[in-house]
């Protein structure tokens, strides 16, 4: 272990695919020490298709007892998971432990379980991808939710209603899974509704219809189990210029780990943000701890604000020293302590420098780790409203609103840029993308030709608002964010698919050669009757 010193710099998303131990990172070190030399090894797209890691390839059959009024009772869910051709890191682990997390979702349904099949396949072995097993158990439960609507004749809104874990029942404990402290659910759904002008919905439709255009509104909860477990914590040292350098744990891949960090040690110490350095990803020097479950900010930006609990808590009696005066007379003010009744005040970056040593650590250089109470639990309500056009069977996006509560927000533009990336992703996985293969096991949607990513022009502007909790496990009462986006979306567009086209369900990825199969059998059966 001593003898391997692994750099990682900034790489780019990589939404759980990068956490992985991939073999060619192995051979790659193994051939560079046994030719002495540097190597250099790049991998293209076509590569990339056939042999990277593949997610959210899950067969999965639903039973649910129910009574008259729609109240359900009892679930029983039993899930053909594809593991691929090789079990990669936390292959076993996504349909089972993640999954049950979150099995019941929003709902308060008393008794549940769970059965999963692993079935090795020809394909690339398939493991966690934004949300892991989350997005999954979601999905179902909420096309659930639909097919039991239409069946029992009740509305699809009313039917979650009926079912929602209330506020009067927090903290609820999940059969399946852990206790969720706070949230206000069905407030949440209902903010949504009017955001989204379900109200004006049959105007819209009848639009829509003049145009020979099939309309469709969809609504789509989530809830995420998230935020929770440790890491190695920071290495905070103060430098003789006065600058902070923080070694963290985990790893910035796009999130925005360096901005959030900075801004929090900023905020609560009232220090130039200038003057603080981030730094991570040298196991030589920063601590342990991966990336991964949307929780950052809940351990390790919680671990930053103790950081600056204790800083100020050191700098106390020596500011009280440099003051004149007794430490209960200090005031801290927006980094700057102030003896009471008089005009006598120093700042907390002059008395770093002040306590600079001649040699050996400055007195506020601290090694800490944090750890939750328990796990975050965002929830939030995603309605999407589309047109699909009979002669094409093109999907195309009308509306898109959501309304999410991840407690405290730190960040807010940052916290919509990973709604909007999730979502994205959502509508790439209900809609567009789609890894085939042929009658041989061949795959041939190996490029970005034949394997659609959603582009811009697929997407209308997101309506985002927040109803937020502050969560009461970590002491910034923060939510997990990155990866809910994601979890809510797919439920929505296929649940506005499904009204759209006037049937129950419909596979994803509901692609125009899916709706067209659809809308022909859907013919065929009102022809014969």
């Amino acid at each position: 272990k001593g003898g391997v010193r692994v750099r990682t710099g900034d790489v780019g998303g990589g939404f759980g695919f990068k956490i992985f131990l991939h073999p060619e990172q192995l051979i790659v070190a193994w051939a560079a020490r046994k030719l002495g030399t540097r190597l250099r090894w790049q991998q293209n797209r076509s590569d990339g298709f056939l042999s990277d890691l593949h997610g959210r390839d899950n067969r999965t059959k639903a039973r649910a007892v129910v009574d008259a009024d729609g109240k359900v009772h009892a679930l029983h869910v039993t899930v053909h998971a594809n593991m691929g051709s090789w079990l990669s890191n936390f292959s076993t682990y996504i349909p089972t432990l993640s999954g049950s997390r979150t099995l019941t979702t929003v709902y308060a349904i008393p008794t549940a379980s769970l059965r999963v099949l692993g079935i090795m396949t020809n394909t690339p072995a398939v493991d966690a991808y934004r949300g892991a097993g989350r997005p999954e158990a979601n999905y179902v439960m909420e096309r659930l939710m639909d097919m039991l609507a239409d069946k029992m004749g009740i509305d699809r809104v009313e039917i979650r209603r009926r079912n929602m874990i209330t506020s009067d029942l927090m903290p609820f404990s999940m059969v399946c899974g852990g206790t969720i402290d706070d949230g206000e659910i069905p407030e949440l759904m209902d903010a949504a509704l009017a955001h989204a002008d379900h109200d004006g919905f049959e105007a819209r439709k009848a639009d829509s219809e003049s145009r020979g255009m099939l309309r469709g509104f969809g609504v789509g909860m989530y809830l995420e189990q998230c935020g929770g477990g440790g890491d190695g914590g920071v290495k905070v040292s103060f430098r003789d210029d006065g600058t902070i350098l923080v070694l963290a744990a985990q790893q910035e891949n796009g999130q925005g780990h360096r901005t959030t960090l900075t801004q929090i040690l900023s905020d609560r110490l009232g220090y130039d943000a200038d003057k603080i350095e981030i730094f991570q990803g040298d196991s030589a020097i920063t601590p342990h701890g991966a990336t991964g479950g949307a929780r950052m900010t809940a351990v390790l930006g919680s671990t930053v604000a103790e950081v600056a609990a204790r800083t100020l808590d050191k700098a106390r009696p020596h500011a009280a020293e440099a003051l004149d005066c007794n430490p209960d007379d200090l005031v801290f003010v927006d980094g700057i302590f102030s003896a009471q009744g008089t005009n006598r005040s120093i700042t907390i970056e002059d008395l770093v420098l002040r306590l600079v040593p001649e040699s050996g650590d400055h007195p506020f250089n601290i090694n800490h780790r944090y750890e939750p109470d328990g796990s975050t639990y965002p929830y939030g309500c995603h309605i999407a409203e589309l047109e699909i056009d009979p002669a094409t069977c093109a999907v195309n996006l009308q509306r898109y609103t959501v309304v999410d509560d991840f407690g405290t927000v730190i960040n807010p533009m940052m916290l919509e840029g990973q709604i909007h990336g999730g979502i994205a992703q959502g509508i790439g996985q209900a809609i567009h993308e789609h890894a085939v293969f042929d009658e041989q096991g061949q795959l041939v949607s190996g490029s970005l030709m034949d394997y659609r990513l959603p582009r811009a022009d697929d997407l209308p502007a997101f309506d985002i608002h927040f109803r937020n909790i502050p969560c009461k496990n970590n002491i910034l009462g923060v939510k997990g964010s990155g990866e809910a986006g994601a979890i809510g979306a797919p439920q929505a567009i296929i649940a506005a698919v499904t009204d759209a086209l006037g049937v129950t369900h419909i596979d994803m990825p509901a692609t125009p050669a899916a709706i067209w199969d659809v809308l022909q059998t859907k013919t065929s059966n009102e022809d014969t009757e």
